[in-house]
């Protein structure tokens, strides 16, 4: 290269095998995300299971120059400690912060013992801010949730994604709340049925809440997976996901809402207010719907499942 650095070849290029600590037993991982932060350091983040099918989030620290992972950083795991379970869906940084990233998620332990209804403890969306060096928590905030009146079944929110706005010293909070429950702290918080989305604007020198909303529309709208939120150059939150609902259009009729194709959305919210243009069906609020059952494996997990491996390249 003209400035004396070498050019990099394909033979040059490194690939990296990481076993999380502890990982004998483990029935597999799901890798969510990878964040860069600062000049040379990697993070990996996603959820691991153990022999007993609990979540546990973690998190590993690789180099970017050469992909050498730290003895010490192979594996740092997040967990309440009480066999509840703690899932990490992405990861977001501060391009100004080389100290700092963010991990979200969900969990059922601790807080999320809040809101127990008949012994069923709720899911609750997370999101912490984490130190590099050490992979400290710094702050951590949960996003609760409540469940619909005369609903017997899991209460379920999860973080999906996030998104720094590093100018104004905020972050996006996004993710998918379901089966017709609600976002405690959503403004005049309604679900329009089944399945809904959320977005919360936190500050991130301590976690602290400036706003949220809840919207959906008569079907299933949800958050995309590991992700979902980006923003434009002013500042204000750009979300897209998949729905089957009457999103922003009005489906043909005689269309079988439990067979529904999905459409992609895309919506925007503004930063100072999270005002955005509302779906064509609405909210309503004297019923809900059940969506769909999912694997049954755990809450929002997604993303291929390796045993104990997460397989990192850079290209």
């Amino acid at each position: 290269a003209d400035d004396g650095e070498p050019t990099k070849t394909y033979e040059s290029i490194w690939t990296q095998t990481v076993r999380l600590r502890n990982s004998e037993g483990a029935k597999g991982i799901d890798v969510a995300g990878m964040v860069a932060v600062g000049d040379d350091e990697l993070f990996i983040v996603g959820t691991a299971f153990d022999m007993y099918h609990v979540a546990k989030g973690f998190v590993s620290k690789i180099s970017r120059d050469s992909g050498a992972v730290h003895e010490d950083d192979w594996g740092q795991y997040f967990t309440p400690g009480d066999g509840s379970n703690f899932w990490i869906n992405d990861a977001c940084a501060d391009a100004m912060d080389p100290e700092h990233f963010f991990i979200v998620g969900a969990t059922d332990g601790e807080d999320g013992d809040d809101g127990k209804q008949d012994g069923i403890k709720p899911v609750h969306a997370l999101v912490a801010k984490i130190k590099a060096k050490d992979l400290s928590v710094q702050w951590a905030t949960e996003l609760k949730v409540e469940a619909p009146v005369g609903y017997n079944g899991t209460a379920k929110a999860g973080g999906q994604g996030c998104e720094v706005v590093y100018s104004e010293h905020f972050l996006y909070v996004a993710g998918t709340v379901e089966d017709g429950a609600t976002m405690e702290d959503a403004k005049d918080a309604k679900s329009a049925g089944r399945d809904d989305i959320f977005l919360a604007k936190l500050a991130t020198k301590d976690g602290s809440l400036y706003w949220m909303e809840q919207t959906g529309s008569n079907g299933d709208d949800r958050l995309a997976r590991n992700g979902g939120v980006n923003t434009d150059q002013l500042g204000n939150a750009i979300l897209y996901g998949d729905t089957t609902g009457d999103m922003f259009r009005m489906r043909e009729a005689g269309d079988d809402e439990e067979n529904r194709f999905s459409d992609l959305f895309v919506m925007m919210f503004d930063k100072n207010t999270g005002f955005h243009k509302q779906s064509l069906t609405g909210p309503k609020i004297s019923s809900y719907h059940l969506s769909r059952k999912r694997d049954g494996r755990g809450f929002m997990i997604f993303g291929g499942i390796l045993l104990g491996l997460a397989l990192v390249a850079v290209f």
